[in-house]
């Protein structure tokens, strides 16, 4: 949980899921707070916001229980305004979970036409792609192949052996 990852739009996001599409939608927030004060601030929004029952702040989890928090997830909603790599887009994708991203940084170029992109600083669009992705079954097929294609694309299994034949060629 650092402010790059822009949480405090997933969660605008939320309160326009549950007063447009699913008044019960909630929001399950993974990872390791970085920065105190961002932390506190979230807290804060979210019971400003009235979402303190909709919002579940998980912290950091093991691979066990980050495995089983993605097979129980509808979507995952990636708000950052900038990411590098994107390992959780790739472990929902692996996992066959929808993915609704930013569409900033190396998102678009790691999720490929395996989720939907949007600007995810317009909380409207970033609501209405998950309770697309969430309603529309053919799409959720769709971005599952898709989403399957790409992994395979990323080829990471020799990614390590890529990347050292690459710096051994310099």
């Amino acid at each position: 949980m650092a402010p790059n990852k822009s949480l405090e739009s997933a969660l605008i996001a939320l309160l326009v899921t549950r007063a447009h599409h699913d008044p019960d939608a909630t929001l399950l927030v993974v990872g390791r707070p970085v920065v105190p004060s961002y932390t506190a601030a979230l807290h804060r929004f979210t019971d400003e916001l009235g979402l303190r029952d909709a919002v579940t702040f998980a912290g950091a989890l093991s691979d066990d229980d980050l495995s089983t928090a993605l097979r129980r997830a509808d979507v995952l909603v990636v708000s950052s305004r900038h990411e590098g790599f994107g390992v959780p887009v790739v472990e929902a994708m692996t996992a066959g979970v929808p993915v609704v991203a930013n569409a900033a940084g190396a998102l678009p170029e790691i999720l490929g036409d395996g989720g939907l992109l949007v600007d995810a600083a317009d909380p409207y669009a970033l609501a209405d792609a998950a309770a697309r992705v969430l309603r529309d079954g053919q799409l959720r097929e769709t971005l599952a192949r898709a989403a399957s294609a790409r992994v395979a694309e990323l080829d990471l299994p020799s990614a390590g052996a890529r990347a050292a034949d690459l710096v051994l060629s310099l």
